[in-house]
Order: structure tokens, then C-alpha cells, then sequence
């Protein structure tokens, strides 16, 4: 005689402030903690006591600063091509100005959407004029995301939230990820 154990799992895919239809927080700072922090609130509201997190780039940050700041509660990590704790941040100087982002948020044609996305995808005929909507359907996610300035944390603090990790990680790097550098830390 044997057992088999089955396990069932839920799958809970969570759209973060600035992306998809999500507002942004109202005093337009963002770091990977905060967005870490509301995965926890959903979470909580849910009575979900474990999880396995997983997350793509930005989502990936924020997967690692979820597993470093809750290890208790995170099963196991998967981060596809996320963003490390110490990356050059990129500035867009002008185009950071609210009087602009304003401007440049309805005026932003989207061939100009789609030409960024596109060096997003590996496989750019996976970019559909439907993924593009998307960006495009919330009023104010465009300037939000103009506008928007990272949480003042340093790179030591970044490293010491990723050294807290201790869930099984797999890692998944893309050869055609031209956004996120492959990092030896």
C-alpha cells in the first residue's frame, strides 16, 4: 500500500503601484521594500502563511526583498533576470520633471510605448498592441511613472535585505535580457 501526497497550490499574480492598472503611492516614492511590504498586506489579508515567490525583473527585486525582510514565511525563490540590489540607476534627468512628465504623459504615442517594450521582450512579436493598451488604459499611470523617484536606500542596506534570504533560490538570466545585466555579487 502507498500514500501520495497531493498538494494543491494558488497561483496569486499581483499587479504593483506604476505597472499594469495600479495607482502609484501617493508620495511617489518607490523602493523594492515598499512593494515588498504591500505583497505582505495581501498576503495577511489572505491568512497566507507561506509562499513560494517568484518575480521577473522589477517583480524580481521585489521577490528577494520579500524572501530577505519575511524569510519565515517564504517557502522557496525563483527570480527570472531580476534586478539586483546594486545596479547603476539610471537617471532620465528632464523628463523626471513634473511640468514634463505631465506633457510627455499625454502626448506619448504608442509606437514610442511599444519601441521601449520591444527591447523588453526576447521575443518582440510577443508584444501585442493588447500589452501595450495596458500601459496606456490607467489615467496618470504614464506620468507616474515619469515622476515617480526611488526611496533613498543604500546599497548596503539592499545587500543586507538579500543576505537575510535563506528559501531554496533558483535564478534564470536570459541571454537576450538587454535591460538587466547578469551581476556576480
Amino acid at each position: 500500500m502507498s500514500t501520495k501526497i497531493i498538494r494543491q497550490y494558488r497561483v496569486i499574480l499581483m499587479d504593483l503601484p506604476y505597472f499594469g492598472l495600479t495607482g502609484q503611492f501617493v508620495d511617489n516614492l518607490s523602493s523594492y521594500c515598499r512593494s515588498a511590504a504591500l505583497v505582505k498586506s495581501l498576503l495577511d489579508a489572505l491568512d497566507i502563511t507561506h509562499v513560494h515567490i517568484a518575480g521577473n525583473s522589477l517583480g524580481g527585486a521585489v521577490a528577494w526583498n520579500f524572501a530577505g525582510n519575511y524569510p519565515e514565511m517564504t517557502e522557496s525563490l525563483l527570480l527570472i533576470d531580476a534586478v539586483p540590489p546594486i545596479l547603476e540607476r539610471r537617471s532620465f534627468g528632464l523628463l523626471t520633471e513634473p511640468w514634463l512628465a505631465g506633457i510627455l504623459s499625454q502626448f506619448t504615442p504608442r509606437f514610442l510605448i511599444k519601441r521601449l517594450l520591444r527591447t523588453a521582450y526576447g521575443d518582440p512579436t510577443k508584444l501585442t498592441d493588447d500589452s501595450v493598451h495596458i500601459i496606456l488604459r490607467k489615467e496618470g499611470t504614464r506620468k507616474a511613472i515619469l515622476t515617480t523617484k526611488p526611496e533613498p536606500v543604500s546599497d548596503a542596506e539592499l545587500l543586507s535585505v538579500l543576505e537575510n534570504v535563506t528559501a531554496p533560490t533558483f535564478i534564470i538570466w536570459g541571454e537576450e535580457d538587454t535591460w538587466i545585466p547578469i551581476v556576480a555579487l
